[in-house]
């Protein structure tokens, strides 16, 4: 009787050791899963972000290529789509060098930017201002401020040569300067045509937009 008994109580401690040994197990199963999605989530997030650096330096350094190659090129015409991360939505480029004018709705030009770009119409007032002040750059135009190319959402600085901003039509006959141009960013991508002036270069809409 005191054998079975024995082999009762030796049973039950060895089940009740599997029970606690499998709780622990499960335990450490979902604590390493937990820490898995969280180390996971934060690698592929970190990966993501790094290609959106990389594509973000990428037009970068296209576009400040671009409008520099085809500057003193005058009469040559290039038209170049541009691709971007996807969470840029819109892009807006300016003429610093020109004073807001108004627009087909009889808008200042600088007002009409606001409602589309409020960094990029901040910074056009900027490079409108005088000042009495000799050291100041203020006033100077292209050379007075740090951007001419904004994104939505804002993105580091860009900064490219001397551009003129062109209205065309649908043959791409001028039919008037502007002061900036806004396009949409669609599906990563956008259109421009570049026009060398010999001291500027000439921008507007690519035929594809």
């Amino acid at each position: 009787m005191n054998t079975i008994n024995k082999i009762n109580n030796t049973n039950k401690m060895n089940k009740k050791g599997m029970g606690i040994e499998q709780a622990f197990v499960s335990i450490i199963v979902v604590l390493t899963f937990g820490l898995i999605m969280i180390f996971g989530y934060k690698a592929i997030d970190s990966f993501l972000h790094s290609g959106e650096d990389v594509g973000y330096v990428q037009f970068k350094s296209e576009i400040e290529s671009d409008v520099k190659r085809i500057f003193t090129e005058y009469g040559s015409v290039r038209e170049k789509t541009y691709r971007l991360p996807a969470k840029y939505e819109q892009i807006c480029l300016v003429n610093m060098n020109t004073v807001p004018g108004i627009d087909e709705n009889g808008i200042n030009e600088n007002v009409a930017l606001c409602q589309k770009n409020i960094l990029a119409c901040s910074v056009w007032e900027d490079a409108q201002l005088t000042s009495s002040d000799s050291a100041s750059v203020a006033g100077a135009g292209l050379g007075g401020v740090e951007q001419n190319v904004f994104l939505t959402p804002d993105a580091p600085v860009i900064k490219v040569k001397s551009i003129s901003i062109a209205d065309l039509d649908e043959n791409g006959d001028f039919v008037k300067e502007s002061g900036y141009l806004c396009m949409k960013i669609r599906a990563g991508k956008f259109t421009l045509r570049l026009e060398g002036k010999g001291d500027h270069t000439q921008i507007s809409k690519g035929s594809m937009e």
